[in-house]
């Protein structure tokens, strides 16, 4: 089926059925081992996306969605800021591989002003995601080779990155005064919030009366904690990766290109 075939059948299409990891809160995303491709995966009928979980051995780590047809597109184009570029529909049997870009309008911001370019960060999320994806199993105590890689991808990805940082600005007794939300975790840590997107943002609040700012992997590092806060929480409605204030503090970064070698914050 042709990329405009299927895209004349969404319409009518009453509900598609995704596999979501439970760890992202995300479609799940492959990485596809001759194309490269960063694909999610659409079923036609409930009973494929199960039979597809079946062999799976991280089955219990993933959990099948439905969308409706109405929604699908909406879905996807909420994926092209976090690096994911294709999906493989599939029916009764056979697959189709869709790049976003065949279906979607992906707005070109090149030309515009740097200041008026939506802000994102890719490869920072895309890689954020599989770290997340693989994490059920290294917790379990399965061989996972991938982990230390893809930790060390994200740690590179991060140095190089701005992100997004929340904030309120009120005044008191004539002086403006600069709050930042934080959000307590399951051990009772407070957190400050992290963005790498303003999709991201979107997903966590809509809340009107913060502001944001972007922030460099430097001004993370000197950034002056409140005593009562542990660190950043990174893109917290998804991935959900804390970042201790202590491991940001003791990062090394080498070069300008962000080559570091650190220690992991999984072995901590």
């Amino acid at each position: 089926m042709s990329a405009e075939g299927f895209r004349e059948r969404i319409p009518g299409l009453s509900e598609v059925f995704i596999i979501y990891s439970k760890a992202t809160r995300l479609p799940f995303v492959i990485c596809h081992e001759e194309t490269f491709d960063d694909e999610v995966h659409l079923y036609l009928k409930e009973t494929e996306a199960e039979a597809a979980l079946l062999p799976d051995r991280e089955k219990e780590a993933k959990q099948i969605r439905k969308i409706e047809g109405k929604n699908l597109l909406k879905v996807l184009s909420a994926l092209s800021p976090r690096g994911i570029n294709a999906f493989r529909f599939f029916q009764d049997g056979n697959s189709y591989l869709y790049q976003f870009q065949e279906l979607i309008t992906l707005p070109d911001s090149s030309k515009l002003p740097k200041k008026q370019q939506p802000f994102e960060n890719p490869a920072f999320s895309l890689t954020m995601i599989y770290f997340k994806q693989a994490l059920p199993s290294y917790a379990e105590g399965k061989p996972d080779g991938r982990i230390r890689a893809l930790e060390e991808e994200m740690l590179v990805n991060m140095i190089r990155s701005r992100v997004l940082m929340p904030y309120t600005e009120t005044e008191e007794g004539g002086k403006k005064q600069i709050r930042l939300p934080f959000i307590k975790m399951a051990d009772d840590r407070q957190m400050i919030a992290l963005f790498t997107d303003f999709v991201e943002f979107s997903s966590f609040t809509a809340e009107k009366d913060l502001r944001l700012r972007g922030m460099d992997f430097k001004g993370l590092k000197n950034f002056a904690f409140p005593e009562s806060c542990a660190g950043f929480l990174l893109n917290p409605a998804t991935v959900a990766i804390p970042f201790t204030k202590k491991w940001i503090q003791s990062v090394q970064v080498r070069d300008p290109q962000g080559e570091a070698k650190n220690k992991s914050q999984v072995e901590e």
